[in-house]
């Protein structure tokens, strides 16, 4: 794997965490 490959995971892994992050922010707001 290549440095542009590695970081399109981790972007995406970033991504992904923050959108369950607000998801569950959300669900508990309620």
């Amino acid at each position: 794997m290549d440095f542009l490959t590695i970081g399109a995971v981790i972007f995406a892994g970033v991504v992904i965490v923050t959108l369950i992050g607000q998801i569950m922010g959300s669900a508990l707001k309620y």
